[in-house]
């Protein structure tokens, strides 16, 4: 368990006393033997002493009364400043560390004359039976307006409360303020008696008291009552009452013997645990929660969030103690033990405790038939197997039981380390003798929970427990392992159930608990080797991605997740589990570790990684594809998420090699930047489709002039053959950026020359299907129709084609070349070409309007180019500005030529 225990003698820390701390800590010690002695001196401080010092004594005062006035109880708080001393009679007896005298309490036991206080003090009346308690969050418009004045009625009352201790009680447990008690006051008190009640009680040290008083020298009390509450940040009549007796809190129903008693703060409110215990009376175990309020009184009179377990057998004293939110509590038949429920998650709102995972730790007397005899506070009879005191710590709960310290781990519930304890006996010649000191005790440093004391008379020895978390992830571990657990619903394996989630919460805890790399791996793997064996594989290839090579080489995992869905039997790969075998039945679960993996690749900027996990991924997400239809959106998914980080060209490959749709390709190629390779494939994926097409055209609309331009060239016949209207738009929307018709024109006029064929194609086989009607052109029944959309007409007619699988394309269409150089005209271009071109068309149109209209726009400004061009002088034609773009040569030669379209010849003679 890597505890071990050493003498004083050679121990270095500096613990700080909790509650129980040892008899003689105001005392000098002198010694001849070689044993060394400690002395708490000063807040946090030991001293070693040893021979040379006599002993110095502090004496107490004399009782009021006779009787009992022994010592029963010495209570030092976490600063190690104030002690209280507890007498059987009822006295209580207070010391200060910079004071050298004891000083007697007030409403503890007698007053200084003999008597006891009066009735009206000791009326019985507790605080928390006059509180007024309200349940819910403050939210209306009076919540703060509510909260003042339960605030102003916190410290008074219909009836007044008892002021003093009950006649015959006496303290026999404090809950000090670990959080804001400081040297000069404990701030507000928890003390428990003997007769089962819970009052509220304040130490303020001689030299604060004073300090107050001395400011207000002369004023009236009110002044030093706001001086006092002002350094302790109080009501000023609380702090007042407080500091004068103790107040009657809450009487508990049991008259055993508040034997342990601690507060904690919570994120809203306070919660209060105490124990009540007594030879032949009842274990009892209560808890006090406030959900909105700070008040020890509200605390103790909201009985809906109060809870009392009934604990078996009965004990002398049972210790309560509290590490973190770990509780533990010795009691007859085992050490009760749980955890406070910060989340506030469990059943405490619905009156419930405020204690989750509880449970009772049975006593193992095992360790005595290896130990026997009588030990530190044993007793001979049956009750030798009780341990004699306890602590908590972070990961364990240490009991102390005849000259044996055993080392509990709190996860697994059992003994890891059982460690013997001898003590040196100190010489005859003590002025006191050891018996007289009492029992062992095991003891805390408040501030560092990991250190345990354990005292014995004058010894002191300190159990270390520097690697106290070595093995807690293990402990950890195991118990996830061993849940018993109920299966979520069937045929939904990937949703946890609430006892399945509760586990997953173990495995992270046990994750957490891990002090290093390693010790992570080992759950990590552990943790995905039995989401597999459950038939979670998808869940299992998560975690067995983020393991290290060491233990799960990447090759190894990525064949035994793969084996089963390829045929191949191997029951090592799923562990011989049947809900394994089922589970890798599919890619999925491979997809998951590949995926995983190629998120650390991408992390890494590991390019070459990703890209060979990608291409493996694509695969597998085509296989995906083609079994499960709905798979499709998971490939365009990992595509877009990938775009950067793998070679656009080898994925491409991939892509291409199998029947993937236009659109999933070329979206991918476009988004990496390969804008040719997307154009390409888009074009060459789907020959026949206009999809490919349409998706070329919107990734060179989208792409950058510059990176497109090139491509519009390249692509521009394949582009009109197959999507004339759509390519025309396209080239005409990119005029403006700077895409030149001149190298376009090419293209349209090998456009036009095919069309022309087709349409000679279709005349002849019109002509025979006429001598034939029952025969039936093959080409007719394969072209390319266009449909006009009603209501989307524009300079292109709004067409919107649709495919009849034709491999040549669809040179039926109205004339786009036409509609593309009027546009470009329109936007300012200036070419002879282009003017040539359109004449050309216009001329070879049966219509001889659009010619007519097009010369009356352009041949004035060309007849004045011409007079100009005459009056200029030789060499003015070879400047294109002053004879314009018309070459009217070549378009009287042309519209002659014809026969025809006589009107439109005189208007370039006018």
């Amino acid at each position: 368990g890597g505890f071990s225990s050493s003498s004083s003698s050679s121990s270095s820390s500096t613990p700080k006393n909790d509650s129980g701390a040892t008899h003689n800590h105001n005392h000098n010690h002198s010694s001849s033997s070689t044993t060394t002695t400690l002395r708490l001196v000063t807040r946090w401080n030991v001293r070693r002493m040893s021979g040379g010092v006599h002993d110095q004594w502090m004496a107490l005062p004399p009782p009021v009364a006779g009787g009992d006035g022994r010592i029963v109880h010495v209570f030092v708080d976490p600063t190690g400043t104030h002690t209280l001393l507890s007498a059987r009679n009822g006295e209580a007896y207070y010391h200060h560390s910079s004071l050298k005298e004891l000083q007697k309490l007030n409403g503890f036991g007698r007053n200084a004359d003999g008597t006891w206080s009066s009735k009206e003090k000791l009326n019985g009346i507790s605080a928390s039976s006059q509180q007024q308690v309200t349940h819910g969050s403050s939210g209306g418009p009076n919540a703060t307006k509510n909260k003042s004045k339960n605030k102003n009625k916190s410290s008074k009352f219909e009836l007044p409360v008892q002021q003093g201790l009950s006649i015959g009680s006496y303290v026999t447990a404090v809950a000090w303020d670990r959080d804001k008690g400081t040297e000069g006051t404990s701030r507000k008190i928890l003390l428990g008696t003997s007769a089962g009640e819970i009052y509220e009680y304040m130490l303020v040290s001689p030299n604060e008291m004073a300090a107050a008083t001395k400011t207000t020298t002369g004023a009236k009390e009110g002044a030093t009552k706001s001086a006092l509450s002002s350094s302790v940040s109080d009501d000023p009549d609380e702090v007042t009452l407080l500091t004068k007796n103790p107040v009657l809190l809450h009487q508990l129903r049991s008259d055993a013997p508040v034997t342990g008693l601690v507060f904690e703060r919570l994120r809203t409110g306070l919660l209060v645990l105490c124990c009540t215990s007594g030879r032949k009376k009842r274990t009892r175990f209560y808890t006090f929660y406030s959900a909105h309020n700070s008040s020890f009184r509200m605390a103790m009179a909201d009985e809906a969030h109060a809870s009392l377990v009934e604990l078996p057998g009965s004990l002398d004293r049972a210790e309560l103690k509290i590490c973190n939110d770990h509780i533990c509590m010795r009691t007859e038949t085992g050490i009760y033990h749980g955890t406070i429920d910060r989340a506030q998650s469990g059943p405490a709102f619905a009156g419930g405790s405020m204690i989750v995972d509880s449970a009772i730790l049975p006593h193992d007397g095992e360790h005595q038939k290896h130990h026997g005899g009588i030990g530190i506070g044993s007793s001979s009879g049956t009750s030798g197997n009780i341990p004699v005191s306890l602590a908590a710590t972070p990961h364990h709960i240490i009991t102390l039981q005849n000259n044996v310290v055993r080392f509990i781990n709190r996860v697994s519930q059992k003994t890891i380390q059982n460690e013997p304890i001898e003590f040196v006996s100190m010489n005859s010649d003590r002025a006191l003798d050891e018996s007289n000191m009492g029992i062992g005790e095991l003891m805390s440093d408040i501030r560092r929970p990991d250190q345990v004391w354990l005292r014995k008379a004058r010894s002191l020895v300190h159990i270390s427990s520097t690697q106290e978390d070595r093995d807690v992830w293990k402990y950890t571990l195991y118990k996830s392992l061993d849940m018993p657990i109920k299966r979520a619903v069937a045929g939904s394996r990937n949703v946890l159930s609430e006892d399945e989630k509760a586990q997953e919460l173990l495995f992270e805890q046990a994750k957490s608990l891990c002090t290093n790399p390693s010790q992570k791996a080992v759950v990590t793997a552990v943790r995905a080797e039995y989401h597999l064996s459950q038939g979670r594989a998808e869940l299992a290839a998560k975690y067995l991605s983020q393991c290290p090579p060491v233990l799960e080489p990447f090759a190894d995992t990525a064949v035994r997740l793969a084996l089963t869905n390829l045929g191949i039997d191997d029951p090592q790969s799923y562990g011989g589990s049947s809900l394994a075998r089922d589970a890798l039945k599919n890619n999925l679960p491979l997809i998951t570790y590949l995926s995983d993996k190629m998120r650390v690749g991408k992390n890494n900027n590991d390019k070459m990684a990703c890209t060979m996990i990608g291409a493996w991924l694509t695969e597998l997400y085509l296989h995906e594809r083609d079994a499960y239809p709905g798979a499709k959106q998971s490939l365009t998914q990992f595509l877009s998420q990938n775009v950067h980080t793998m070679d656009a060209k080898t994925i491409m490959k991939i892509l291409t090699s199998h029947d993937v749709s236009a659109t999933d390709c070329a979206a991918y190629a476009a988004v990496s930047g390969d804008i040719a390779t997307a154009v390409n494939a888009a074009l060459r994926v789907s020959p026949d489709a206009q999809d490919g097409v349409a998706e070329a055209l919107t990734i060179l609309n989208a792409a950058p002039f510059e990176i497109a331009e090139s491509l519009y060239y390249k692509y521009a016949s394949t582009l009109l053959a197959r999507a004339p209207t759509s390519a025309g738009k396209s080239f005409l929307s990119r005029y403006t950026h700077g895409l030149s018709p001149t190298r376009l024109l090419p293209s349209f006029m090998h456009y036009e020359r095919l069309r022309a064929e087709r349409k000679r194609t279709n005349q002849v086989a019109q002509a025979a299907k006429l001598k034939n009607p029952f025969s039936k052109s093959g080409e007719d029944s394969k072209n390319l129709e266009r449909v006009d959309s009603a209501g989307s007409r524009d300079m292109f007619g709004g067409g919107v084609e649709v495919q009849i699988m034709n491999s040549i394309g669809s040179f039926v269409d109205e004339p786009v070349t036409t509609k593309y150089l009027e546009g470009v005209i329109k936007l300012g271009c200036q070419n002879s070409a282009i003017f040539s071109f359109l004449i050309s068309l216009y001329v070879d149109m049966v219509d001889e309007e659009p010619l007519y209209k097009f010369l009356s726009e352009h041949v004035p400004s060309a007849a004045v180019a011409s007079e100009a061009s005459r009056n200029a002088g030789p060499g003015a034609f070879a400047d294109e500005g002053l004879s314009g773009p018309l070459d009217m040569s070549y378009a009287l030669r042309t519209i002659l030529g014809t026969g025809r379209h006589f009107r439109s010849a005189i208007k370039l003679y006018m």
